[in-house]
C-alpha cells in the first residue's frame, strides 16, 4: 500500500504529462520567480534535489552540467531517460524560465 502510494506520488511529481497541469501565468518579476522555484519544487527537486545534486532515479547532478540553455531547453521539453516530458504540462515561457534556474544552480554552489 505505502510503495503504491510513494509511486504514484513520485509519477506525479514528475510530472505525468497525460494530464497536464494549468498554466499559470506571472504577472511580475516576483511572482516569475514564485512560479519557477514551484516548477522546479514540485516536477525537478523529487529526483535532482532542491540544490540540483541529489542524484535520485539516475538524475545527472545539474550543478555538474555543462549544457547551454539550449540544451537544458531540449531536455525539459523532451525528457530524457527516466524524466517525463514537459512539452504537454509546462508552458514555453516555463520552460525557458526553468531552464534559466537550472543554470543557475551551478552558480550558487
Amino acid at each position: 500500500m505505502f510503495v503504491v502510494a510513494g509511486l504514484a506520488t513520485l509519477i506525479f511529481a514528475c510530472g505525468n504529462s497525460s494530464q497536464p497541469n494549468e498554466r499559470s501565468v506571472a504577472s511580475s518579476g516576483e511572482d516569475q520567480k514564485e512560479l519557477v522555484e514551484k516548477n522546479y519544487g514540485r516536477k525537478c527537486s523529487i529526483c535532482h534535489g532542491r540544490n540540483g545534486k541529489l542524484g535520485a532515479s539516475g538524475s545527472p547532478d545539474l550543478t555538474a552540467s555543462k549544457l547551454d540553455k539550449d540544451g537544458v531547453i531540449a531536455i525539459i521539453t523532451a525528457g530524457k531517460g527516466k524524466m517525463p516530458p514537459q512539452k504537454d504540462v509546462l508552458s514555453t515561457q516555463e520552460i525557458a524560465d526553468l531552464a534559466d534556474y537550472v543554470i543557475n544552480l551551478r552558480n550558487a554552489q
